[in-house]
């Protein structure tokens, strides 16, 4: 039986393989259905994006070069990780992958912004500019004010996992 990839489109295995074993192919071979179900159709313009995911992921060598990628990518990662929606859980697990308060100072941060500090990571309550005139090890992490303490401003509080209540 013969595969045929349709125009536009290749045949690559559909399970996970490393890249230097993938193949894409126009057109296979097969004696079965069963061998068929291991080969899938894609875009040749995904042919690339394999290509480049599987060498980001599967390195043949791991060298400067490579590594100087990779500290690059988790730069990009860092800079713009505040700009996705994450549950709290979520954002703890990938907690290393978030600014340090260093990386950030000068940075005017909105409600919400996250980062790491002392291996700590903060959320933004109040609306302000990151300095070093406000370390988060300067104010106290309050989570309530009473009103007669308006003069005190809550700045940071810390993630907490999500609550995971039943209904």
């Amino acid at each position: 039986m013969i595969l045929q990839a349709s125009n536009g489109c290749l045949l690559t295995q559909s399970e996970e393989v490393p890249i230097s074993e993938r193949r894409f192919e126009k057109s296979m071979i097969v004696s079965s259905m069963e061998e068929a179900s291991l080969w899938k159709e894609i875009p040749e313009s995904e042919k690339d994006s394999m290509i480049e995911e599987g060498n980001l992921f599967y390195p043949d060598n791991l060298d400067y070069n490579f590594l100087n990628k990779l500290v690059s990518l988790l730069g990009k990662v860092s800079s713009d990780i505040n700009n996705i929606s994450l549950t709290n859980n979520q954002a703890l697990e990938l907690k290393r992958l978030y600014p340090s308060f260093n990386e950030v100072i000068g940075t005017e941060a909105p409600s919400g912004f996250k980062f790491n500090f002392d291996d700590v990571l903060l959320e933004v309550v109040t609306p302000h500019t990151l300095s070093e005139d406000n370390m988060p090890d300067q104010n106290p992490m309050l989570l309530s004010l009473s009103p007669d303490e308006s003069e005190k401003v809550t700045y940071y509080r810390p993630v907490l996992p999500d609550n995971k209540e039943t209904v």
